[in-house]
């Protein structure tokens, strides 16, 4: 059976936080994203259906069981979310995508991540490994539009399929590194 995403709150010092996985996981996420993906057809590894998750799902218990790993239940959810959402969403930022209250994300490099959730601005606890992950993630984006996303052409303002508008900005063109902002 497929778990269903569950986007919990943490409040520290006043500001809402995304529970996130702990860094000493996020290797073995990397590694059951590049298994699975590898064993994916790649018509769908760009679409989350039900489908497509039942498909992520099965592999992933597979892989977890040849692995060896021995989580906690609550710790193997939140993992299979994190590989669910990095094989066939758009990473760390699709709980986001899916709240109904988050009006705007605003991802300002890989270790700042913003939200306006109904009218305020919160700065999440959410964090991508490194520029080439936030690079990945918006290609993810940018790709079902046909649009070309690299150094030769680091800007994309466009609209999603569900009517959310997207901008982002690459190296060279965003020194800092990688932003994306989409608008609900």
């Amino acid at each position: 059976m497929v778990s269903t995403r569950v986007v919990e709150t943490v409040h520290d010092n006043g500001r809402s936080q995304e529970a996130v996985l702990p860094a000493n996981l996020v290797r073995v996420r990397n590694w059951l994203v590049e298994q699975i993906i590898a064993r994916l057809d790649p018509a769908v590894t760009w679409q989350r259906t039900p489908e497509a998750t039942r498909q992520v799902f099965q592999h992933f218990q597979r892989l977890y069981q040849q692995a060896g790993l021995t989580l906690s239940e609550e710790m193997r959810k939140r993992l299979f979310e994190a590989v669910a959402d990095e094989v066939l969403g758009y990473g760390p930022i699709e709980p986001f995508l899916q709240d109904p209250t988050v009006s705007e994300v605003m991802v300002n490099g890989p270790h700042l991540v913003y939200v306006e959730r109904n009218g305020k601005l919160e700065e999440t606890g959410v964090r991508f490994d490194d520029d080439e992950h936030v690079i990945r993630i918006a290609q993810r984006i940018v790709k079902p539009l046909g649009r070309p996303l690299d150094r030769a052409h680091p800007r994309v303002d466009a609209r999603l399929p569900d009517g959310s508008r997207v901008n982002i900005i690459i190296p060279p063109a965003a020194l800092p590194g990688p932003v994306i902002t989409i608008r609900k």
